[in-house]
């Protein structure tokens, strides 16, 4: 928290200038996260995989749920499971897809670390990830 907190006090002594050339690169940063991950992530969500991750094989049967309520495949071929998420940034989190684009919508609105932990009943300390 301390890193956090000596970062945005640096940001506040910069020129406008260095300010402005640091919200257009975080802007782009957020523009790229947003288009690419999630909306893939969400689409393959909706809907299943035509293969498997691991090897390839197309003979594969649902097999429940993550604990973060993400649906499992079992691949026939190698006996491998996977989710949606599977090779993303978001494989192997602990909450749903939507209370994380929750948590990034509200990150990205300026909302304390503290609302947020209230808002989507969450620990503060995953609310600033």
């Amino acid at each position: 928290m301390e890193t956090y907190e000596q970062l945005i006090l640096s940001i506040q002594n910069l020129p406008i200038e260095d300010i402005l050339k640091i919200k257009n690169f975080t802007d782009t940063i957020v523009e790229k996260f947003n288009s690419k991950n999630l909306n893939n992530i969400c689409e393959r969500e909706n809907t299943r995989f035509n293969v498997c991750p691991h090897c390839g094989g197309t003979h594969f049967i649902r097999n429940g749920h993550a604990k973060n309520k993400v649906q499992r495949y079992l691949c026939k071929d190698c006996l491998q499971t996977y989710t949606s998420t599977y090779d993303t940034p978001f494989y192997r989190l602990k909450y749903p897809l939507h209370t994380v684009e929750e948590s990034m919508d509200l990150n990205l609105g300026k909302c304390s670390a503290r609302y947020i932990s209230e808002r989507l009943n969450i620990h503060k300390n995953t609310a600033l990830l």
